[in-house]
């Protein structure tokens, strides 16, 4: 009898992680909101009321202006189960979290309130583990939030002015022994015009007559463990950059860097550049024995033939095409240029769905089948 609770228990713990899905956060967090899980409300009020995550939010509203409890904020608790250590995601937002999650970055006009409340909405993400009877926080930065509003005086692709940064958080089973975790960031420029009496125009600049967005992810890897130091604090980490991404206004990380990295090939990193060619610099600071590569827009044999796949990697190799599994190439670099493409039917987007570097016997960012 008690093996077959045993069982019937393991099969429901199973069934509760392989469904477990949170689908109102899926174009806030297109990498992982299947993975995630929030939680009942009892057990998210136990959560909130621990010592060690009430000291951390205490440190969210004074970031978010905020000393005393504001009116509208709202915190929610996702989880996560990676190499068997369950990971939870604390979300703090200014204003009601379904309010939020309805705006989008999309040419508008507004008034003047409007517009106060849409630089000032925003969610703060802190990342947090379970470490023995308590939890403890393993990530928490002040300028990783989803949509912070930044003013510019120059710099990245613009002259000055205004912008958005969408940053999340991806968790990712390297192997049985390894964790990794990427930030990425998302950075979108744009404009005020207010020809209107308290009427306020906001613009996206586009490229190829689409929207474009300053993408970049710094990642770093980890032994599972209950006891995981403090994530990005010693400044010990991969730094990966690439050129413009195409920006997708209601999923702003939808086609974004990380996705080129997150061991599903049905996501792609897609540029959005004058040319259509890009560029992906991963700072490794190591000689490589080999890339592994799935070009292009991965997911279907449709997909795939209507956006452009790489040709050629810089001037010394030449990729398949109407190949949708990895290709391996020998190189000893890891900042590389794409330059030449495919053709796509339909779209004049390159995409890359996976890269991966192997040296020291392994795959850096993750076991893959040679």
């Amino acid at each position: 009898m008690k093996k077959r609770a045993l069982f019937i228990g393991s099969l429901l713990l199973f069934a509760n992680v392989l469904f477990a899905q949170s689908p109102e956060l899926k174009n806030m967090m297109p990498n992982s909101w299947e993975k995630l899980n929030r939680l009942s409300e009892q057990e998210e009020k136990s959560f909130i009321a621990d010592k060690n995550v009430q000291e951390e939010i205490i440190k969210i509203r004074r970031r978010m202006d905020f000393d005393l409890k504001s009116p509208k904020e709202e915190i929610r608790v996702y989880q996560e189960t990676v190499n068997n250590i369950i990971f939870y995601r604390l979300l703090y937002c200014n204003i009601d979290f379904n309010e939020f999650l309805k705006l989008d970055c999309s040419d508008k006009e507004i008034d003047n309130k409007y517009k106060n409340d849409y630089l000032k909405s925003s969610v703060m993400q802190f990342l947090f583990i379970k470490d023995k009877k308590t939890v403890k926080c393993i990530f928490d930065d002040d300028y990783f939030r989803y949509r912070k509003f930044f003013a510019s005086n120059g710099n990245h692709e613009s002259d000055g002015g205004y912008f958005f940064e969408y940053s999340d958080f991806m968790i990712k089973a390297l192997n049985k022994k390894e964790i990794g975790f990427f930030r990425t960031i998302v950075t979108r420029y744009f404009e005020f015009d207010q020809n209107k009496k308290d009427v306020i125009k906001i613009t996206y600049p586009k490229y190829k007559n689409q929207l474009a967005a300053a993408n970049k992810s710094d990642f770093v890897k980890v032994k599972a463990s209950n006891n995981m130091p403090k994530l990005f604090a010693d400044g010990n980490f991969i730094m990966i950059e690439a050129s413009a991404c195409l920006f997708d206004p209601k999923c702003p990380l939808k086609y974004s860097i990380q996705n080129a990295f997150d061991g599903n090939p049905e996501t792609s990193y897609v540029e959005n550049t004058e040319d259509d060619l890009m560029k992906v610099d991963v700072w490794l600071g190591q000689v490589v024995d080999k890339m592994g590569i799935i070009n292009g827009y991965a997911q279907s044999n449709e997909l795939y033939n209507a956006n452009n796949r790489i040709k050629q990697i810089e001037n010394y190799f030449e990729l398949e095409d109407n190949k949708l599994s990895y290709q391996f190439i020998s190189c000893r670099g890891t900042n590389i240029s794409f330059t030449s493409f495919y053709k796509g039917n339909k779209y004049n987007d390159t995409c890359i769905a996976e890269i991966n570097y192997f040296f020291d016997k392994k795959w850096f960012f993750g076991d893959i089948d040679e």
